[in-house]
């Protein structure tokens, strides 16, 4: 079952007919609610605490990326800016595209 599953559901009309409430249940009863359009899913609203712990474990795992990259580098070596530079040029000429 994902967290929108388990999360309260609405539609964007129904929550903008109720948007004080909603705040107010999210903010200090910690609830997270999912709002649709059509049945879909599109946006949540969740605690400002969910947000921050979201954003420090973005942090988190671009932090791992940026190790495993820098990992191999020194492993494997790496591409030449002027290589790099040339593949860029050729695919925007081949897209007919100027650089």
């Amino acid at each position: 079952m994902s967290v929108v599953d388990e999360a309260v559901s609405m539609s964007a009309a129904e929550a903008r007919e109720n948007l004080a409430e909603l705040i107010n249940r999210v903010a200090y009863g910690d609830e997270r609610i999912v709002l649709t359009r059509h049945g879909k899913a599109l946006v949540a609203m969740v605690p400002i605490d969910d947000l921050e712990a979201l954003d420090r474990f973005q942090d988190y795992l671009d932090g791992q990326l940026a190790d495993e990259a820098w990992e191999e580098y020194q492993r494997e070596g790496g591409i030449p800016i002027e290589v790099i530079e040339q593949e860029f040029k050729e695919r925007l000429a081949q897209a007919g595209e100027q650089p």
